[in-house]
């Protein structure tokens, strides 16, 4: 596996946790993690078979090439006297994107005449993805000519799926995708128990709206800010809890002091439980310019909370349509969470529930290993 996510390096990270039972459905799980300088060594073992290795590189170009050499000692290892017909069903490399690390799987895959699949978690095609960086564009070519050559896809909405095989600069064999969401626990935030209520804790607030996110420009928070200052006008004592962090924090409590509603807004950091936050908060916002998926987005729902989102991920799969505003759209966000504030809410959509064995069945599936 090819993988970007530092988190795998943390201790009791969801991202370990999620590798850690990755590898318990093979023999062997080498990932091949693209870092920067700073990793204290250059293997970890986090389980028996589950090993990973940092490219602990200085840039972007020396990772790659970094990742390649030691991707071709762990393939070789797997069977120095080379792979045939047998192999094709036991040996798999994945890359976690379609870019940079796609490129690297693509290349060692070929060499070996090991499957490849390739797994897409960002919505890359999305003009908001392509605007935001020219290194963007550069990605979403570079993803063409991977995904072309991949073996097998994995997408994990129904938006990825009908952005790939509608786009015409995209020959993708249907028959190559599956669509896999990323699993979430929805009993645990359906069954949880507050432990932090954010209404005792800011009690001078009638109403809480639940920001949880990176605080990163595609997250565009700015935008909420001047969504919350139109709420606030039409209900005073609303406030709007903030739970991340990122390098656009600064950049955005300066943007609500300007807007003069920075007493009602809270930062609290972030926090690897958010339930209680989801549970004792009036409303979800999202504001994103695009998703791959939206995780928060199914967690605030699992939780019983009400989201009003921009129409990206998974939000049409798991929301009413009326809760969905256009990016950019100010004016219609206020209007619908004026409306959710008037009626109390809305009615969850059930989400169906998956459990962790079943996902796990599936995972193993979509990577076609025997």
């Amino acid at each position: 596996m090819f993988s970007t996510d530092v988190k795998i390096l943390e201790e009791g990270s969801a991202v370990r946790t999620r590798m850690i039972e990755y590898g318990s459905l093979f023999e062997e799980l080498s990932i091949i993690l693209i870092t920067s300088i700073g990793c204290e060594k250059l293997k970890y073992n986090i389980t028996d078979n589950t090993i990973v290795y940092p490219t602990d590189s200085s840039n972007k170009l020396s990772a790659f090439f970094t990742a390649y050499k030691i991707a071709l000692t762990v393939v070789a290892a797997w069977n120095p006297f080379g792979f045939g017909k047998d192999d094709w069903n036991t040996h798999v490399i994945t890359s976690q994107d379609p870019f940079e690390t796609g490129l690297v799987g693509l290349l060692v895959a070929k060499k070996f005449g090991v499957r490849l699949n390739t797994q897409i978690h960002t919505d890359f095609l999305d003009p908001f993805f392509l605007k935001e960086h020219l290194l963007n564009v550069l990605r979403m070519y570079i993803a063409r000519y991977v995904l072309l050559r991949s073996d097998t896809i994995r997408v994990v909405s129904n938006r990825i799926y009908a952005s790939l095989v509608k786009n015409p600069r995209f020959n993708v064999l249907e028959k190559k995708i599956s669509i896999l969401p990323i699993w979430v626990d929805r009993v645990r935030y359906t069954e949880a128990q507050i432990k932090v209520d954010l209404h005792k804790k800011y009690s001078q607030f009638e109403r809480i709206i639940l920001i949880a996110s990176r605080i990163t420009k595609e997250k565009n928070i700015p935008f909420s800010l001047v969504v919350f200052k139109g709420v606030v006008e039409l209900f005073p004592k609303t406030g709007l809890v903030i739970v991340g962090k990122g390098v656009e924090c600064d950049n955005i409590k300066q943007i609500a002091k300007k807007l003069s509603i920075d007493s009602s807004v809270v930062f609290e950091g972030w926090s690897n439980d958010l339930v209680s936050y989801y549970k004792s908060s009036d409303m979800f916002l999202v504001s994103s310019l695009y998703e791959g998926y939206g995780m928060t987005i199914v967690e605030a729902i699992a939780s019983g909370t009400p989201v009003v989102s921009t129409d990206v991920g998974i939000a049409r799969e798991v929301m009413p349509d009326w809760a969905i505003y256009q990016q950019g759209d100010a004016k219609a966000c206020i209007q619908i969470i004026k409306r959710l504030f008037n009626s109390g809410g809305y009615d969850i959509r059930p989400i169906p529930i998956q459990t962790k064995q079943e996902y796990l069945e599936l995972y193993k599936k979509f990577l076609s290993v025997a």
